[in-house]
């Protein structure tokens, strides 16, 4: 834009890219792309506005993964979150005089040795439908990259860390019995 504060394109609510003077954002939600065609386009998107502003390397990069995902056995997520994420009674509860609607937990792994890249994980109850999930997992790399063919490798371990790590996880709490 001629004032240098960037530009948005925009495709009704669902997708859109913002390109900022320090960031380039792009969001594709509940849209019926495949995380695979999502991840291919994005590549696309961002060579093509690297090679025509002139970028010469992406300082660091936040992938967010955003998922709604069914209990088993018809469960409500808050209650499976309740009685088997935490410690919290229903009498610990009472302190507050009132219905608890829902609860969620915020995980948060820091940069290790061995994997330089931290992954955030929020669980929670999807309001619109209690019996779901909603799983938002982020992963941060601070490592600048310049080829751009380095990106897909960035996504899949985010894509790879909600379906390898949090899945199972969610999965040794939310057996039939829950």
């Amino acid at each position: 834009m001629p004032d240098g504060s960037g530009a948005v394109f925009a495709e009704k609510d669902t997708r859109k890219t913002e390109i900022l003077s320090d960031r380039t954002i792009i969001k594709d939600e509940f849209t019926s792309l495949s995380y695979e065609e999502f991840k291919s386009q994005s590549v696309t998107l961002l060579t093509r506005i690297k090679d025509s502003i002139g970028i010469p390397v992406f300082i660091s990069q936040s992938l967010i993964i955003r998922v709604i995902s069914p209990t088993s056995a018809n469960n409500f997520a808050g209650k499976v979150i309740l009685e088997n994420l935490t410690k919290i009674t229903q009498e610990q509860l009472a302190i507050f005089q009132r219905p608890l609607t829902g609860l969620g937990l915020r995980f948060v792994f820091p940069p290790t040795r061995e994997n330089p890249n931290e992954f955030q994980v929020r669980i929670e109850p999807y309001f619109k439908d209690v019996h779901m999930f909603f799983i938002e997992t982020i992963g941060r790399f601070f490592q600048p990259i310049q080829d751009i063919s380095l990106l897909p490798q960035s996504m899949d371990s985010v894509y790879d860390f909600l379906n390898q790590k949090i899945f199972p996880f969610l999965g040794m709490f939310t057996t039939t019995n829950s």
